[in-house]
């Protein structure tokens, strides 16, 4: 075996190991691809430094030229039928998106090409069995089968198979499972490992709730979505009981039939005390769910909170801003809900909210009395991206976020949808550059 090709073959064996892709880089530099080596290290780099490093945006510059130069020739060893939709990611194709049917026929040709880490199945009714079976699913690392239709037969299968044990993601949005897929599913061993687990855009009940909430198996998940479903109060009562649920850092319930009592369960379980980030958009929760939320003894670590489309009127809006469990917040979201000027005026005067980086309040009232009352907050000092969308802020409105000190700063500021006149928008784009969206 040429030197080169042990190299790729100990890429392709160890696909998290940056180290062996940093010696291939070396050696393409040594035999005349130059290029391919620094595509390489480009996206290792990218891949270790924060969203906010200085860095960043040459290199994203640098890995986007690089790409578009070259990436039909990088593809060249892909299977044709692979092409289309791959990802690089730390310099080689680590996702790919095929058929079921491509799948089962060219799995061994596709794991020789590419270090893969995500593969997305499409078309997979009744096909889950053969590819179940298949050794060389146990290099990956994430498994989506969004935009399916899963039979039984494929569960069990999914269910049974042993080469998912290395999985930390799977993805199963909108692939018809119901209470009794998941009971199937998620009683199997195999999936221990999963640290990220989507379940989104199904009919999930609260059946589907308690069958999750009763598997012993998912205690590393850190990452839950459960989005589009219709879980209610004794769905999400079930989830908040079970122990294994300890560890979640995010939770994602977006439009889900939640109400008041269903955000009064969150509140009270001592099993979601671990979390950062909580979306519980467009789940009728009102004034009473929002007050539960933001006095919970137990989510005291939140630094991410949506509640947008929902009923939270300027009570509500109160009750958060006026808790100091709240103080750990850098996101929150309340567009959609009836804040109107009160509602701005309280959010602005609390020193609970003062590390907010992100605030959205689109389609809330805002009027120019509550936009004032925003520009002129002694706390909102680190905010950085605001929402004003389809509201109705006019003259002194806009002009009074033109001339806050502390706005400057804002690296995106939405107010489309709102009736200003062409001169306050020019003077608008003058002062907030590309930071400014009209």
């Amino acid at each position: 075996m040429r030197e080169g090709d042990a190299i790729f073959q100990a890429i392709l064996e160890a696909p998290g190991d940056d180290a062996p892709r940093l010696v291939y880089a070396d050696w393409l530099d040594d035999n005349g691809d130059p290029e391919r080596a620094e595509f390489i290290r480009v996206q290792i780099e990218l891949a270790r430094i924060g969203e906010g490093d200085p860095r960043r945006p040459a290199l994203a510059e640098r890995e986007r030229a690089l790409a578009t130069a070259h990436r039909e020739r990088w593809l060249a060893a892909l299977p044709a039928w692979a092409r289309d939709t791959c990802l690089f990611r730390r310099g080689f194709v680590a996702e790919v998106t095929v058929t079921a049917a491509q799948m089962v026929k060219g799995a061994a040709r596709l794991w020789r090409a590419a270090p893969l880490e995500t593969l997305r199945l499409a078309n997979v009714r009744g096909r889950m069995g053969k590819i179940a079976s298949l050794p060389c699913l146990g290099r990956l690392s994430a498994l989506v089968l969004a935009n399916n239709v899963l039979l039984d037969k494929d569960v069990e299968a999914l269910a049974a198979s042993p080469h998912l044990t290395g999985l930390t993601a799977l993805e199963l949005e909108h692939t018809a499972l119901d209470a009794k897929k998941v009971w199937t599913l998620f009683a199997s061993p195999h999936l221990a490992g999963l640290v990220r687990l989507g379940l989104s855009m199904h009919l999930l009940d609260d059946e589907s709730a308690r069958a999750l909430a009763s598997s012993p198996h998912l205690a590393n998940l850190r990452d839950l979505d459960l989005g589009y479903n219709n879980l209610g109060p004794e769905g999400i009562e079930a989830l908040g009981s079970a122990p294994l649920f300890a560890g979640l850092r995010r939770l994602d319930l977006r439009d889900n039939g939640l109400g008041n009592a269903g955000a009064r369960a969150l509140a009270a379980s001592p099993h979601f005390s671990k979390l950062q980030d909580l979306n519980v958009g467009f789940c009728r929760i009102g004034r009473a769910g929002a007050a539960a939320l933001a006095t919970s003894a137990h989510l005291t670590n939140l630094r991410v909170l949506d509640l947008c489309g929902n009923l939270i009127g300027p009570d509500g809006v109160q009750a958060l801003a006026a808790s100091p469990r709240l103080a750990t917040l850098t996101s929150l979201a309340l567009s959609g809900n009836p804040v109107w000027a009160e509602g701005a005026r309280v959010l602005a005067s609390s020193p609970h909210l003062s590390g907010l980086k992100y605030l959205a309040l689109g389609q809330a009232g805002i009027d120019d009395e509550g936009a004032q009352a925003l520009a002129t907050s002694p706390h909102l000092r680190q905010l950085a991206v605001l929402h004003l969308n389809s509201n109705r802020i006019g003259t002194e409105g806009a002009r009074a976020l033109i001339a806050s000190p502390r706005f400057a700063r804002l690296t995106s500021l939405e107010l489309t949808g709102n009736t200003l006149r062409t001169d306050l928008r020019k003077a608008l784009r003058a002062h907030f550059g590309a930071a400014l969206h009209v």
